[in-house]
């Protein structure tokens, strides 16, 4: 992967932020994707919660699935209660409109946002076991980042590590 990524935040729009003008924006990831980029970062609250299914039109439905990796984010400051992160999860799947997510970033982790659903981290053990990601990455909002590679793994093994590390850390 070429080191630039696409960010889906601040997409062209027509009228407001989730009319989005997808003329434009499908020449934008054509582009990107004809230099030799592949990479395009999202989130599930970018443009009022639309930018996952804006990707999905601009992207997902008009280039092959194994040209491109994307990314999207865990909303860890939105306090999801632990019943919902299975929902969530999949709910990204699906408006991205893919079966996996090659990059799963924890967005704003922090311990007010990771300790708070059981004192350990244990909530985002919800996710579903058979969710794979090929990178979680985890963010705690400020200067620090934990990148924590995965080649096989499952996605709630790579997370329970994550919160480990990061307890143990301080972080």
């Amino acid at each position: 992967m070429k080191n630039l990524g696409f960010g889906m935040m601040r997409l062209p729009v027509l009228s407001g932020p989730t009319d989005f003008e997808y003329e434009q924006l499908n020449r934008m990831v054509d582009t990107f994707m004809a230099a030799g980029y592949t990479y395009f970062d999202t989130s599930f609250v970018y443009h009022n919660g639309k930018s996952e299914e804006a990707t999905r039109k601009a992207l997902v439905e008009r280039h092959p699935r194994g040209s491109f990796t994307v990314a999207t984010k865990f909303p860890t400051f939105m306090q999801i209660p632990e019943d919902k992160i299975e929902e969530t999860f999949q709910s990204q799947l699906d408006n991205l409109g893919v079966d996996y997510i090659d990059y799963y970033l924890l967005h704003n982790i922090q311990t007010i946002n990771y300790d708070g659903y059981d004192g350990q981290g244990g909530g985002l053990a919800k996710l579903p076991e058979e969710a794979e990601a090929e990178q979680v990455n985890l963010f705690n909002g400020l200067d620090k980042q934990v990148v924590i590679a995965s080649d096989g793994i499952d996605l709630t093994e790579l997370v329970e590590k994550a919160v480990v590390w990061l307890t143990e850390h301080s972080f």
